[in-house]
């Protein structure tokens, strides 16, 4: 990950202390993505024309048509497996599909509006699925800047984890009535643990959720003040690399640790801007964001009695494969794995492939 790649993801986490966050963080992104329309739509899958939005690059007025007519003819969502959480939306991918070349481009969404901005090509996904909303970020080029090669469709889909979690932070803050600004309160009511550290791996400040997480031997400790990694040497020997790392290059971390007995530890280590007093205390060097984790595999096994096979069926429709190309990989029948998938369906309790991947995405012990 390059120096821009760091930048890009610290601007995204900023949004959470930042009043206005979000705008500087949309614009290192349309930068990034040669993508002069970047930001987040929510749409209504009953009602369309109900939308709310934060597009960079795409003024009101166009918005206003775009909810009041052009979204029930996007064709993304069309059909249920593109606008399913997690699946990429791509005007490539979507041409391919229906070996339609003309598809998007043919398509009076496309012609009628998108098109009279000079805009061209799109990857998206959807974020969140509830109640009949899909929250949607999606950026957007002209036709002279190309397609999206298949790079920039992996580091889109690398940089949407940040954004997937800073934006489920903000809805929490948001709840309890602080909008962007965090106090010590709110952070401990967020389900997420969060550290302040110094570049020395010094614990200056922990939320409630962290206290818990770093006393009750989950695999992080509080080691005489320093926060350690508990669960091995070689853990110990990555989480503090990554401190280091963080704070001697101002480069944000991603690592996962064992989490005790069974599970993942995922942690996000973010300078914080030198300028800054995070919290009212006194300016830190790093802050920590841990989500603990217990295996999927092992809830999907342990809470839905789900077979081993299909524990990895439905890993496979949440990675948006579809039957066809599951039995390629398994080596199985197409009415074998639809059989399969009928089981995982009655024994989840679901019915659509986007509740599926909603209740995998959301396992927790």
């Amino acid at each position: 990950m390059d120096d821009k790649s760091h930048l890009l993801i610290e601007s995204i986490y900023d949004t959470l202390f930042e009043q206005n966050g979000w705008d500087e963080a949309l614009k290192q992104i349309a930068d990034a993505f040669k993508s002069p329309s970047v930001g987040f739509f929510e749409h209504n899958v009953i009602d369309p024309s109900d939308m709310q939005h934060l597009m960079l690059g795409i003024d009101d007025e166009m918005m206003n048509q775009y909810t009041e007519y052009y979204a029930e003819l996007n064709p993304f969502f069309q059909k249920p497996e593109y606008s399913a959480s997690g699946a990429l939306m791509c005007d490539k991918r979507l041409a391919h599909d229906f070996s339609n070349k003309h598809i998007w481009d043919g398509s009076e969404f496309f012609h009628d509006w998108l098109n009279k901005m000079d805009y061209a090509h799109t990857i998206g996904q959807t974020l969140t699925d509830t109640s009949d909303r899909l929250l949607n970020f999606t950026i957007i080029r002209p036709s002279f800047e190309g397609s999206y090669s298949k790079l920039e469709k992996q580091k889109f889909l690398a940089m949407l984890k940040h954004v997937h979690k800073a934006f489920e932070l903000h809805r929490k803050i948001e709840n309890l009535e602080l909008q962007s600004s965090s106090s010590e309160q709110a952070l401990s009511s967020i389900d997420m643990a969060v550290l302040n550290i110094t570049d020395k791996g010094k614990i200056s400040y922990m939320s409630s959720t962290a206290a818990r997480l770093l006393y009750s031997n989950q695999g992080l400790s509080d080691n005489n003040g320093l926060l350690v990694a508990s669960s091995s040497l070689t853990a110990d020997t990555l989480l503090q690399a990554a401190i280091k790392q963080a704070a001697e290059h101002s480069q944000t971390q991603n690592l996962q640790l064992p989490r005790i007995p069974n599970g993942r530890l995922k942690l996000t280590i973010t300078p914080n801007k030198p300028q800054r007093q995070f919290l009212g205390h006194y300016e830190i060097g790093l802050t920590v964001l841990i989500e603990a984790e217990e295996a999927k595999e092992e809830i999907l096994k342990a809470h839905y009695r789900l077979t081993d096979t299909e524990v990895e069926v439905a890993q496979l429709i949440c990675q948006g494969k579809t039957p066809q190309q599951i039995s390629e990989i398994r080596c199985k029948s197409v009415q074998t794995v639809r059989t399969q998938i009928k089981s995982i369906y009655s024994k989840t309790g679901v019915n659509t492939q986007s509740q599926l991947v909603a209740l995998i995405n959301s396992a927790k012990s």
